[in-house]
């Protein structure tokens, strides 16, 4: 529930919201589904291997759904839409490894309504990809 007031408010710059997940087979599955990208390197560790991961990756695509769920739901928060997000990936993600999402508010205007948002998506101290959401923050 705080995070919905603050949100009513705008953002808060230095505010940090962290989110812990991990990508489960069935998500990839429906992921899958839902995309219609079948590329074997998410879902076939033989094929991963010889494409040089450890086992398959997670689909960048379904991080960018963990992102929507920060956004939509944390910070901002139900009073904020994203406009922009660009992630860059520095490396895979594994199915069933442990990772984090942080998102902090680095810039706000109070008169536009428009923040910035840095990103980062890690597991233990690999940083797995980096970026940026701006936002748009409604009054309540």
């Amino acid at each position: 529930m705080a995070a919905v007031l603050e949100a009513a408010a705008g953002l808060q710059v230095g505010e940090t919201v962290v989110h812990f997940f991990r990508i489960t087979d069935a998500e990839m599955q429906a992921f899958g589904q839902l995309s219609g990208d079948w590329n074997p390197v998410h879902a076939d560790a033989s094929f991963a291997a010889v494409k040089g991961y450890r086992a398959p990756i997670v689909y960048g695509g379904l991080l960018i759904a963990k992102i929507s769920g920060l956004l939509g739901m944390s910070l901002p928060g139900r009073n904020g839409v994203w406009c922009s997000v660009r992630l860059e990936f520095s490396g895979p993600l594994y199915v069933g490894e442990e990772a984090r999402l942080r998102g902090t508010a680095v810039q706000f205007s109070s008169s536009t309504g428009l923040g910035v948002i840095q990103l980062d998506i890690g597991s233990g101290e690999r940083i797995v990809a980096r970026g940026k959401a701006e936002v748009r923050v409604a009054a309540a």
